[in-house]
């Protein structure tokens, strides 16, 4: 069986298609590759602004981590000389109200003694310096005269009543020298047996039968 020839218009109808078809194609390939191209170079353009951004953002954080640092440090130092400043001044301050109670009291010219090396008068004004050190708004003597001469004990009578009117101080006093009793005491509260049998003005509680009869004896009347 023979194929039958094609005519002239056929064949050039064909070779139209064909041309077409490999124009379109070309066309094709041409839009796949700038669309490739394309993706490609956004993409990099993407990446690059992305990657500038984070380093940017990474440069910023560590100058403010820097910053920070340094800032933190200067207040540390700031807040370090303060303390250290304050607290030179308290000592100084301390040590001045020291002196001046030890003058107060008449230990100044024994400022460097050892406790151990006073005599009991001074260890007695040394107890007395010590409490008023503290900055006390009731000052408590407990038989702060036990053990003096009665020239000591004139002397110490002198510094309680010193405290008392120039300081300023309310003293509570536990006494048995009654020499004491009597010059400094505004008023007195006497107790016998753990119980209270007198109180009053020191020259009303001096008279009163009972505290005769207990401390001196009904012989012997203050």
């Amino acid at each position: 069986m023979s194929i039958p020839a094609a005519n002239p218009e056929q064949k050039t109808g064909i070779r139209r298609d064909i041309v077409i078809l490999l124009t379109i194609l070309a066309v094709l390939c041409c839009t796949l590759f700038l669309l490739a191209f394309s993706s490609y170079s956004v993409y990099n353009l993407f990446s690059a602004a992305l990657a500038t951004q984070q380093a940017q953002a990474t440069a910023i954080k560590s100058m403010l981590s820097e910053q920070a640092t340094a800032t933190a440090q200067a207040v540390q130092a700031t807040a370090t000389a303060q303390a250290v400043q304050a607290q030179a001044t308290a000592t100084a301050q301390a040590r001045e109200n020291a002196l001046s109670i030890l003058k107060f009291t008449g230990l100044i010219e024994k400022r460097d003694a050892l406790g151990k090396e006073l005599t009991i008068a001074d260890r007695k004004r040394l107890e007395m310096a010590r409490s008023l050190a503290t900055n006390p708004k009731l000052l408590l003597l407990d038989e702060v005269l036990a053990g003096l001469t009665s020239t000591e004990t004139e002397d110490a009578i002198k510094l309680v009543r010193k405290i008392r009117d120039e300081v300023g101080l309310t003293i509570l006093m536990i006494e048995h020298v009654m020499k004491a009793v009597m010059d400094l005491s505004d008023r007195v509260i006497v107790l016998h047996n753990g119980q209270k049998i007198a109180e009053g003005k020191a020259n009303e509680v001096a008279q009163n039968p009972q505290v005769i009869e207990a401390y001196l004896g009904e012989k012997h009347p203050i």
